[in-house]
């Protein structure tokens, strides 16, 4: 038990963010729960499509307003820290989609209505919490500015130079949230004395400065989403890129958030 508390408990409890021990068993769990998840959605012939991204990205918006409510303490409960809101969510998100699923077998319901609902009401509510922390949009308008720039770019480079694979709007969506998420980590700790949480980050980012983040992210988010165009399970591909698009979106958006409230 001292050592779950050391290395697992004890950084849920007191905030002091990841360690090199629940960072590699975060990201087997990871692996495993990516490796079901595949599974389940080629057994339930789900699509990744746009009704899927329609109610997913709120889904995922979702869990960074509640992490930033937590953050704040508005929301008490550990529950609502890393790793649990990713359980949270996930639970709520799949659960959403089989409910819908019965829906449509048994009423004739398109099965995206359920989890559509489910998404955005409670994205709205989380939002209508956050706004009433006083949240500034001034960096979230830089983040975007920055975002964007390096974006248009990188597909304007990649395009002179033959490479169309940013043409898929879920390719650009991935690489727009990490730059997203690059750009609050810039912001939070170059600006605001946030501090970056994540092992591998916050080595880099400490040896370095903060915007090490952008040519970091490029580096490993363009190779990834240019290979997973190869791979011929295209159940497996849609659903690694959903992983892809949430490990940006999700602390990018709760980090920008963060920010903004404590500006």
């Amino acid at each position: 038990m001292g050592f779950v508390d050391r290395y697992f408990l004890d950084p849920i409890r007191y905030g002091t963010g990841y360690n090199i021990v629940n960072t590699l068993f975060y990201a087997a769990v990871l692996g495993l729960l990516v490796l079901l998840t595949i599974r389940l959605f080629r057994r339930l012939e789900i699509k990744l499509d746009g009704r899927f991204y329609s109610f997913f990205i709120p889904f995922v918006l979702l869990g960074s307003s509640l992490r930033v409510l937590r953050d704040m303490d508005v929301i008490t409960s550990n529950l609502f820290k890393t790793p649990g809101i990713y359980a949270l969510i996930y639970v709520l998100l799949l659960g959403s989609i089989l409910l819908g699923l019965l829906l449509r077998r048994y009423a004739g319901i398109p099965y995206h209505y359920l989890p559509l609902a489910v998404g955005w009401i409670g994205l709205v509510w989380a939002l209508r919490e956050v706004v009433g922390l006083g949240p500034k949009p001034g960096p979230l308008l830089i983040a975007l500015a920055i975002s964007a720039a390096i974006v248009a770019s990188v597909y304007y480079i990649l395009r002179r130079a033959g490479h169309s694979f940013l043409d898929d709007k879920v390719n650009l969506g991935v690489l727009s949230a990490h730059m997203l998420d690059a750009s609050a980590t810039f912001l939070g700790i170059s600006s605001y004395g946030l501090v970056a949480q994540h092992v591998f980050p916050k080595a880099i980012i400490g040896a370095t400065h903060p915007a090490v983040m952008y040519p970091l992210k490029l580096a490993v988010v363009l190779p990834a989403i240019y290979y997973l165009g190869e791979l011929e399970d295209r159940t497996a591909m849609d659903i690694v890129k959903a992983i892809l698009l949430t490990l940006g979106l999700a602390p990018g958006a709760r980090d920008i958030l963060m920010v903004m409230v404590v500006a």
